[in-house]
């Protein structure tokens, strides 16, 4: 099993995920530079909300797109089977 990391935006009323991308893990250095990880989560296995600012700027790493206004961003883990 390999654990992978994502962009997801959530619509903020309904809580229906609106937007996903998938973080390679070779860029997974930088987005830790931009979400500070709790001191127990080195791995980023847990879920971070994320400010606009910060999902701007690991979109603009992974690749550069617009992201949809409107939704909450979090930085999230899943494991792929």
């Amino acid at each position: 099993m390999t654990l992978l990391r994502y962009l997801n935006g959530y619509d903020r009323d309904t809580e229906l995920q609106k937007f996903s991308m998938t973080i390679p893990t070779d860029r997974l250095g930088m987005v830790k530079s931009i979400v500070p990880l709790n001191k127990d989560d080195p791995y980023a296995y847990y879920s971070y909300e994320l400010s606009d600012s910060q999902a701007r700027s690991i979109a603009n790493i992974i690749k550069h797109v617009d992201l949809p206004s409107g939704l909450a961003f979090y930085l999230e883990a899943c494991e792929d089977d």
